[in-house]
């Protein structure tokens, strides 16, 4: 199974409690959404498809190569900024615009090929700074937005736009300092689609879906800081 990067601590969870319940074991391949997309293109074996946006999904809809009626809207990604612990910088973009001379650095995903660095990119345009940042040399950007996160967590950045799960998940939020909500106008929602790979759709991998829309999976998935969709699945 293909993870994005930024759902990969939420897939975790969701492995252990779907193995608990059933003799399924599920491997789990994680990337930025660009790159395991040119991994499908290119013949990489894997059965289902978990993206960071629905950009992706519909290309390989497109092209032919998902079981039909295997594309899913299963999460709705959100944004927060976050801050490196012992920094007393402003959360506020609106102070950061006023004066960004204690900046060090600034970390997001890379726009061109992780959709929460799209986004991130879409909220520092709509408050002046994404030029700004990057005409400083202040504007750092991870290959996808797990080392966004790493960047502010080991205090390479001072502050960063990243995946709101990586706040709750407890293990990676106690990394960083605080943290505040982008206001979600500012930026596009980030749908997040699933797609059974075409010839994939096994008896194995029906079951997973099946969990998947179940209240258990839309539980964690909620807790873990993502909006919930419909997970438009039928009982399979």
């Amino acid at each position: 199974m293909g993870v994005s990067s930024n759902f990969l601590a939420t897939m975790k969870i969701l492995k252990k409690q779907f193995e608990k319940k059933h003799p399924i074991r599920l491997s789990l391949v994680s990337g930025p959404t660009g790159l395991l997309y040119a991994q499908i293109k290119r013949g990489s074996p894997i059965d289902v498809f978990l993206s960071a946006d629905e950009k992706r999904p519909r290309l390989l809809e497109a092209d032919g190569l998902i079981h039909p009626n295997g594309l899913f809207n299963y999460a709705i990604g959100q944004l927060v900024i976050v801050r490196k612990k012992g920094s007393a910088l402003s959360l506020d973009l609106n102070e950061l615009k006023k004066d960004s001379s204690g900046l060090r650095f600034f970390a997001i995903a890379n726009p061109k090929t992780a959709p929460f660095g799209k986004a991130g990119a879409e909220v520092l345009k709509n408050y002046g700074l994404f030029e700004e940042l990057q005409s400083q040399g202040k504007l750092v950007q991870g290959e996808n937005i797990g080392k966004a996160f790493q960047y502010v967590s080991m205090g390479h950045a001072d502050l960063g736009i990243v995946s709101r799960s990586f706040v709750l998940d407890g293990r990676m939020g106690s990394r960083v300092g605080s943290f505040s909500e982008v206001n979600p106008t500012l930026y596009k929602p980030i749908k997040q689609f699933g797609v059974v790979l075409k010839g994939k759709m096994r008896k194995e991998v029906k079951v997973f879906l099946n969990f998947l829309k179940s209240n258990k999976a839309k539980f964690i998935i909620s807790g873990m800081g993502y909006g919930l969709p419909e997970v438009k699945v039928s009982q399979l």
